[in-house]
């Protein structure tokens, strides 16, 4: 279920109805959450493993040593 909903809680439900309503939201709050973090760190690791291609290819191009030492010390800085 992938619901966006209010809690609407009354003050005729059983303790335990109550406690469980809350325990569920929560729950299904932590489960979003989490589901959230994994999309955002998917996107990232894509990110990252496109940029690094880009960089091996732009160095796999390079004859020039200093001129290659010098790309990967600037991506190398680019990256942390």
């Amino acid at each position: 279920m992938d619901l966006d909903a209010d809690l609407i809680l009354s003050n005729n439900l059983p303790y335990r109805q109550t406690c469980k309503l809350l325990e569920m939201a929560c729950y299904q709050w932590v489960l979003k959450s989490e589901k959230t973090e994994r999309a955002k760190m998917r996107d990232t690791s894509f990110r990252y493993l496109n940029k690094l291609a880009d960089i091996s290819i732009s160095l796999s191009s390079e004859d020039d040593l200093m001129t290659l030492l010098r790309k990967i010390l600037e991506e190398g800085q680019n990256i942390a």
